[in-house]
């Protein structure tokens, strides 16, 4: 009914806001949120692939450092220093991806 209604413009409402003050993330369902990481020179997640270092999220595309865009790359695809990894996961599978591609100096 009328609640539900409530509800749906709500979260529609709180995705537009939510997209306008952090850009790089999106709300997609309360657990989840779709986010874009950078692969930083020196960080334990770049050389190795989409497959290795997954783990509960969702590699939804990459951007190579040359602006090429891969959807639904494959598990063998390898991560390149430059490139950004479109990932859909709960808060704590993206923190962990987001430690896989952090500067070693940020570890």
């Amino acid at each position: 009914g009328r609640e539900n209604l409530e509800a749906v413009q709500f979260l529609k409402d709180m995705n537009t806001v939510m997209h306008g003050e952090f850009p790089g993330t999106m709300t997609v369902a309360d657990e989840y949120r779709m986010e874009e990481i950078a692969v930083t020179a020196g960080a334990s997640g770049a050389g190795q692939t989409v497959g290795d270092i997954r783990g509960g999220a969702f590699i939804v595309a990459v951007r190579t450092a040359a602006g090429e865009f891969q959807a639904s790359p494959s598990a063998d695809a390898v991560l390149a220093v430059g490139d950004t990894v479109m990932a859909i996961g709960t808060s704590k599978t993206l923190v962990r991806l987001e430690q896989l591609f952090d500067p070693p100096t940020a570890r």
